[in-house]
């Protein structure tokens, strides 16, 4: 008698069998070939060279990212191609802290690479398609604290690299911090006056 874990044998011989072999070695494959499909990007977005920053593979989810945090498509808002999102959140995350750095990129990579371990895709976030990268950007949004709370900051770095750009404050009306015009000194993060 085998004990219990071990592989079919032939003929009591102790030995694993052609066959068991054979399926091993097909599994063993076929699991690395979908985790090496899982982990190289296929889209063919051109990453721009000049980043500080972020990695080709952060700047690859954050151009998936953009147009569907920020579907300004038919209205008055700038259109997309027409702000450099991209090397804003590159400029932002330049100024973070190294800690809250670090944090960014776990961030990063857990909400590309958990569409292959938690969402049983078999490729990255930035390689779905519009409408199934909508569904797991929803899904981080409604998951556990640390999903909320990276898609939060993902979400937050996509609005500042749109809505930070002087270049889209026309249409809302918005003529930019009051500081300037009415030359007000600029105090930073001062508490305010108790009263």
């Amino acid at each position: 008698m085998s004990p219990p874990n071990s592989a079919p044998s032939d003929s009591g011989t102790g030995r694993p069998s052609r066959r068991g072999v054979l399926v091993g070695v097909g599994a063993a494959g076929l699991l690395g070939l979908l985790g090496l499909r899982a982990c190289v990007p296929w889209r063919t977005d051109a990453v721009p060279g000049d980043l500080r920053t972020l990695t080709r593979g952060e700047a690859r989810l954050f151009m998936r990212v953009i147009p569907v945090f920020l579907p300004v498509a038919g209205t008055a808002l700038v259109p997309l191609d027409r702000i450099d999102v991209l090397h804003n959140i590159d400029r932002q995350a330049a100024r973070l802290p190294r800690e809250a750095r670090a944090l960014l990129r776990q961030a990063l990579f857990a909400l590309d690479h958990g569409a292959v371990v938690l969402g049983g895709r078999l490729t990255r976030a930035a390689n779905l398609d519009d409408a199934d990268l909508h569904a797991w950007l929803v899904a981080w949004s409604e998951g556990g604290a640390l999903q909320r709370a990276a898609f939060g900051a993902v979400k937050q770095l996509v609005a500042l690299g749109y809505f930070g750009d002087p270049g889209t404050w026309a249409p809302l009306q918005y003529d930019g911090p009051i500081t300037g015009p009415r030359a007000i000194p600029r105090l930073g993060n001062q508490p305010l006056p108790e009263v």
